[in-house]
């Protein structure tokens, strides 16, 4: 009975004089900042790197973020500003062909004459003649050679034609597209007549062309330094000839 009394007046006592929670002391260090510091500092360690440092985020969070595909920064590929400034705006956005073709016009007029130009210019004019002149022919002639032979000068000089342009383009050259004012006087000039004396008066107009023709590229193919030009000039001079061969037999035949 005494020690259970005795037990019963000391638990009060020690409940008293241990209290859960302890008042603070007024003069002690406020140490919650510091425990937050430390806190957020644990949590960029686990992280791989501080809030700011976004890069090693990236690369060392594999859980809580993206990975990079690379680990190694040294393999990242990057852009920098001066790398999009040197980037002119043909070599950005102008087609390396296209320069190319620029380039190969500007070096194959540079190659060209005076004399060259006016040749294929001339002989553009003379060309376009031949064309309207044998459409004459076939629609007005009263002799089926000289019909054939217009016809003839219609197919060849419509593809030597077509040929001139194509380098004359080439070479930065504006061909004419329509005659001039004597030449077309020899087409208005032809159209005035029929049956015999078209006949007569074109036959003739042929020979003398072609004869002025023949001598034309002749000298044009001996002396342009263009290989495109002189091969036209060469391979058109074998045609032209054949035509005068064919022009000057009809004409003796008259």
């Amino acid at each position: 009975m005494l020690v259970g009394m005795a037990t019963f007046s000391f638990s009060p006592v020690l409940q008293a004089q241990t209290p859960s929670n302890p008042p603070a002391n007024p003069n002690a260090p406020d140490n919650s900042q510091a425990s937050k510091t430390t806190d957020s500092t644990a949590d960029q360690s686990q992280t791989g790197g501080t809030p700011t440092d976004s890069g090693s985020l990236q690369r060392n969070d594999s859980k809580n973020g993206p990975a990079s595909l690379d680990n190694n920064p040294s393999n990242a590929q990057t852009t920098t500003p001066q790398d999009d400034a040197t980037k002119t705006p043909s070599d950005a956005n102008t087609p390396a062909s296209a320069n190319t073709t620029a380039s190969s016009n500007r070096e194959n007029s540079a190659s060209l004459t005076a004399d060259d130009r006016a040749f294929l210019e001339k002989a553009a004019q003379g060309g376009m003649t031949e064309v309207k002149l044998g459409k004459l022919a076939s629609e007005k002639s009263a002799s089926p050679k000289v019909k054939e032979f217009g016809a003839r000068m219609v197919k060849d000089h419509g593809k030597s034609d077509a040929k001139l342009k194509t380098i004359a383009s080439a070479k930065g050259v504006d061909v004419p597209a329509n005659l001039d004012t004597e030449h077309q006087a020899s087409v208005d000039s032809l159209s005035d007549k029929s049956g015999g004396s078209f006949d007569k008066a074109y036959v003739d107009a042929m020979v003398k062309d072609h004869e002025q023709d023949a001598a034309d590229f002749q000298r044009e193919a001996d002396s342009t330094q263009d290989p495109q030009v002189k091969a036209f000039a060469t391979q058109t001079l074998k045609t032209v000839k054949m035509h005068l061969s064919m022009i000057k037999e009809i004409q003796q035949g008259m």
